[in-house]
This record gives C-alpha cells, sequence and structure tokens, in this order.
C-alpha cells in the first residue's frame, strides 16, 4: 500500500527499491513472488503485490490492504518514506530451506515450541501432515482435504476454531463423553492422528474426508442455508436455524450437528430443532450456566443419544429435565432488562406470531413488532 499510494508522487526508483521486497525474477526475466503464501491467501496476496487487487471483503488480506491504504492516504511523502524505513528495519526476513519433509516437520515444531504459539488450527495441519508424510495417507490429497476444510468455514463461520472443538466431541473416532476446552482438543487431536492405525478408518487422508464433510454440513447450519430437502423443508429448517442464531452462543452447534449428521427423517429433524430452540430460550433466559457447563452437557447428551433407538423423544426428555421450569422463566421475564438486540427481537416477533397467528418472518424490526403507542393499539386491546 505504500508503494501504490507513492505512485506518481517520488521517482520510479523509490518505487522500484520497494518492489525489490516483493517481486523478483526467474532466470527468464519473468516476475515472480519472493514471497509466496498458502494456498488460501496467495491469489490476493498476488493481486496486491502486482498492483489489481480485486476488491474481495471476505479476504483478511484485502482487509488488511483496504485498512492501511486508508490510513496513509492523506500523509505526505516524507510521513510515508518514514513508516517505509521504519517497517523494513523492525522487520527482518530468514529463509530456511530443507532438503526433505522430516527436517522441515523437525524444524516447524523446534520454532513453534520456542516461539509465539501456534494456533490449534495450524497445529492440527501441520500434525496430518507429518502422518501423511509417514505413511499414514496420500501427502497431497489430505493437504488438499485440509485447506478446503479451513476455506470453508474460514470466511463463512464466525468463530469458525470452535468446528475442531466441536468435530472432535462429537466424533465417535475420539469417544469423549465430557467437555474439553479450546486447549485441551489439540491433544487429543494429536493423540488420535499419531495412533491413527489403531482406529477403524483408513489413514489420514479419509480421516481429513470425514473432517471436510461435517465441515460442509457445520457451515450450512451456522449460516442457516441447509438445502439437501425439498423447498419446503428448507425453509422450514433454515427459520429455526436463523431464530437459533439470534440468541448466540456457540455451544448449541455440537447438538445441532449432530442432529443433522445421525438423523435421517425430514421431520424428526425439525422436531429436534424446535425442541433445542425452546431450550434455548429457556436457557438463554433463565439460566446462568456456564460457557464450560453447558457445553460438557450437549457433549455428554449427543453420547446418550447415538444409544437410544427414539433420538428425538430422548432428547427432549433430557432438555426438558435440565431446562429451567416454567415458573423460572416467568420470573427471569419480568425481572429481565432488555437492550435493543437481536435476541430482544426474537422475542417480541414470536410473542407476535402467537398473539395474531400469525408468521411475520425474522426480518420484523423492533419499532414494528412495539412500537411507541404499543399500549394504545387496537391489536393489544381487543
Amino acid at each position: 500500500m505504500i508503494r501504490e499510494r507513492l505512485r506518481g508522487d517520488v521517482l520510479n526508483s523509490t518505487v522500484e527499491g520497494i518492489n525489490k521486497y516483493l517481486i523478483d525474477k526467474d532466470p527468464d526475466g519473468n516476475r515472480e513472488q519472493n514471497l509466496i503464501l498458502n494456498t488460501l491467501d496467495n491469489e490476493t496476496f498476488r493481486q496486491i503485490i502486482n498492483g489489481n487487487v480485486v476488491s474481495n471483503e471476505e479476504s483478511k488480506l484485502w482487509q488488511a490492504a483496504e485498512y492501511y491504504a486508508d490510513k496513509i492516504q492523506d500523509l505526505t511523502v516524507s510521513e510515508i518514506k518514514n513508516i517505509r524505513d521504519k517497517v523494513l528495519q523492525a522487520m527482518p526476513g530468514v529463509l530456511i530451506e530443507t532438503y526433505d519433509e522430516d527436517s522441515a516437520f523437525l524444524l516447524f515444531e523446534t520454532l513453534n515450541d520456542r516461539g509465539l504459539e501456534l494456533s490449534n488450527v495450524g497445529s492440527m495441519k501441520n500434525t496430518l501432515l507429518e502422518a501423511a508424510d509417514a505413511g499414514d495417507g496420500d501427502y497431497e490429497s489430505v493437504r488438499e482435504n485440509w485447506e478446503n476444510t479451513v476455506s470453508e468455514l474460514r470466511y463463512d463461520v464466525d468463530r469458525y476454531e470452535k468446528f475442531f472443538q466441536h468435530y472432535v466431541m462429537l466424533s465417535p473416532i475420539f469417544d469423549i463423553n465430557d467437555s474439553i476446552s479450546e486447549r485441551t482438543v489439540l491433544d487429543y487431536f494429536e493423540r488420535v492422528v499419531r495412533n491413527i492405525h489403531e482406529y477403524e478408518i483408513l489413514g489420514t487422508e479419509a480421516f481429513t474426508e470425514d473432517i471436510y464433510k461435517k465441515t460442509s454440513i457445520y457451515r450450512t447450519i451456522v449460516n442457516a442455508s441447509i438445502s439437501r430437502y425439498t423447498d419446503s423443508t428448507n425453509n422450514k429448517i433454515n427459520d429455526i436455524l436463523s431464530r437459533l442464531r439470534n440468541f448466540g452462543s456457540t455451544q448449541k452447534r455440537i447438538l445441532m450437528l449432530y442432529i443433522f449428521t445421525r438423523i435421517d427423517n425430514e421431520s424428526s429433524i425439525i422436531r429436534a430443532l424446535l425442541i433445542v430452540e425452546s431450550y434455548d430460550v429457556r436457557k438463554g433466559l433463565a439460566s446462568d450456566e456456564t460457557e464450560n457447563t453447558v457445553t460438557q452437557f450437549y457433549s455428554t447428551t449427543c453420547s446418550t443419544l447415538a444409544q437410544s433407538d427414539h433420538q428425538v423423544d430422548f432428547l427432549q426428555s433430557e432438555l426438558v429435565i435440565r431446562a429451567p421450569s416454567d415458573d423460572d422463566f416467568e420470573t427471569a421475564m419480568m425481572r429481565k432488562t432488555f437492550a435493543r438486540s437481536d435476541r430482544i427481537r426474537y422475542i417480541l416477533t414470536r410473542y407476535e406470531q402467537t398473539l395474531m397467528s400469525g408468521d411475520q418472518g425474522n426480518e420484523e424490526q423492533i419499532e414494528h413488532i412495539a412500537p411507541r403507542s404499543a399500549f394504545t393499539a387496537n391489536k393489544y386491546t381487543n
């Protein structure tokens, strides 16, 4: 962005001086990147360094480029050059070449142990590729499956790293009946991958294929974009999912992922989602349980559901026992202070639908549902 801002304001030699850090030439004189990023980001990065970036609001790189372009837009040439000098002096680069995959993995683990902590997603990828390179799967297929998984989640799902925690807690491969934290999920993941030949799956390739398959389902759940059924059924399901999203929290995604991967009957899926919605509303308004407690309950519920012949009935019985009572819910509704939010819009919309025996959808505005004249409106006084 500094380079683009300086174009036309300074000598070409200054711009070319910046280019040497970004662009190199091969023996035939063709331009090539000095730094190549991963598959997910490299195309946007290539566009940026070539000065022809295409708008892509889903890309973090594009967002960063726009942010810094805006920040330096009104600075003088002198001020921009000063920033350039400080950046170049403060950010040395190190190029390390290895001659085989084993050395690369060893180097990665060593640097990770001594430097900043790597994200769980990055460590999981390295563990998978290391296992695949050791012969537990096709390396390129495992790498492609993993990159497709992250790409599927990264731009479409908020807090997408939660998926891996939920997958580990739900998958029978891991056999977990308790809650696990984002910190400990990596331990379980690495233990399975490094001993993958002991499990009933065909190596890391089949394992990553299963993760990717669950990723696609998870994304459509979170974004209320289910499309596998008839239009009518899809609309009913997505309407419920949209309402559930209004109450926030990511813990219930575990239970919803179970419903869509373990229950086949469409009407049973809708019934299960309505049960979850009822419980979620009561819990959200009249319960003070911690996130960890709720996550543990959902994880345990999924484990016991798998052993039941009547899963939806069992789900209902478990949630009825757990949910706040009618009296507790009514008391919470009377005492709670509600701020303007998706949650209050949900409550008012559902109230409106029940009162008027109609379906107004999820796009109602708070002012429409509860206008200032609500206490004198005819429909509330009949």
